[in-house]
């Protein structure tokens, strides 16, 4: 069994040039390679009701990870919908939302009240997309469940300053999600580091496809139970926590 756990359900508006997918493709994606479902969040249109209704009339197992944008009533639309939600994503560099900042901590603060993970994204774009913003975070809130997206960065040397601060800081409430990250050995270094139970399975689809980052594991030879943990086990084990 495979889940997504990094998928953007939608359409982009300004990112990406109007790529996108609906949760009907989806469903056909994932059927076509053999994935029982996935973690869904939103894109730069912010339409968090359509991960609601992926979530009730797809045909697949979606878990929704509303995108977090600066609004008083996102608070209030949390609460309404707590039980179609699994956990909340923040995208540091597209809503200029450092994971550490003021602007962030309520968010958090619902996600740990609430017992919900909070999928951060760590890009290249260091001034708001740094992982060492979502490291902070990790380290205030140490009750909250953290996935650093991209492996902490998308850039193989990101990625490597990533796992060594997690490893020494011993930040054991954080992942590293898969996506993003092309160089299949910086995988192997993160499960040799911080053990595959650490390692989460994600595409970023449509942006990639994740037969891509299938392949990339099946390349690194792992066993059968550390793809199961890192494909499924991991991920299921954080939804249900």
């Amino acid at each position: 069994m495979i889940i997504d756990a990094h998928v953007h359900l939608g359409f982009w508006k300004n990112l990406f040039d109007g790529l996108g997918t609906s949760y009907e493709e989806l469903d056909r994606v994932l059927e076509e390679e053999g994935m029982i479902g996935a973690v869904i969040t939103s894109t730069d249109r912010r339409d968090n009701e359509y991960l609601i209704e992926a979530k009730r009339k797809g045909k697949k197992e979606y878990f929704p990870f509303p995108w977090i944008y600066r609004d008083k009533k996102l608070i209030e639309w949390l609460d309404k919908y707590r039980d179609d939600i699994y956990g909340i994503k923040i995208h540091q560099s597209v809503e200029k939302m450092r994971i550490n900042s003021e602007d962030a901590h309520p968010f958090i603060e619902w996600a740990y009240n609430n017992k919900k993970p909070v999928i951060v994204h760590c890009g290249r774009w260091q001034e708001f997309g740094s992982y060492k913003f979502a490291i902070e975070a990790a380290e205030q809130f140490k009750d909250v469940t953290f996935i650093f997206s991209h492996m902490g960065g998308a850039f193989y040397k990101l990625a490597l300053e990533t796992i060594k601060e997690i490893e020494e800081r011993k930040l054991k409430n954080v992942y590293l999600g898969i996506e993003g990250l092309m160089e299949h050995w910086v995988i192997k270094r993160g499960i040799e580091t911080l053990g595959a139970d650490r390692i989460i399975f994600g595409s970023d689809y449509p942006l990639s496809h994740p037969r891509m980052f299938i392949a990339m594991l099946q390349a690194l030879r792992i066993g059968p139970k550390d793809f199961e943990r890192i494909t499924y086990f991991n991920i299921m084990e954080i939804l249900n926590s």
